[in-house]
C-alpha cells in the first residue's frame, strides 16, 4: 500500500460518510413531524420519519439505498482481495 492510495481511501471513507450524513440530515429536515416523542435512546434517521405525517417515500428509498451500499461496497472489496490473495 503506498501513501498516495491510503489517502485516497481515507478521503473515500470520509466523503461517503458526509454524502450519507448529509443526505440524512436534508431529508429528515424536509418532514412535517406529528408528534417529538421517540421512543430509543438515540435520534437515529429512522426513528425521525416514523414521527412523520408526510410522505417518506424518499426517506425510506434513501435508507435502503445507504444500507445496500453500506453492506455491498465493503463485501465486494473484501471478495475481490480475497480472489486476488487466492490468484497469488
Amino acid at each position: 500500500m503506498t501513501p498516495k492510495k491510503v489517502a485516497l481511501l481515507i478521503a473515500g471513507v470520509w466523503l461517503y460518510a458526509s454524502v450519507e450524513s448529509l443526505g440524512c440530515i436534508v431529508l429528515s429536515t424536509s418532514l412535517v413531524l406529528c408528534g417529538n416523542r421517540i421512543n430509543k435512546i438515540y435520534c437515529d434517521n429512522f426513528p425521525v420519519v416514523k414521527l412523520a405525517c408526510s410522505d417518506t417515500t424518499v426517506n425510506n428509498a434513501y435508507g435502503v439505498l445507504v444500507t445496500i451500499l453500506a453492506v455491498a461496497v465493503p463485501l465486494i472489496s473484501i471478495l475481490i482481495s480475497y480472489t486476488k490473495i487466492l490468484r497469488s
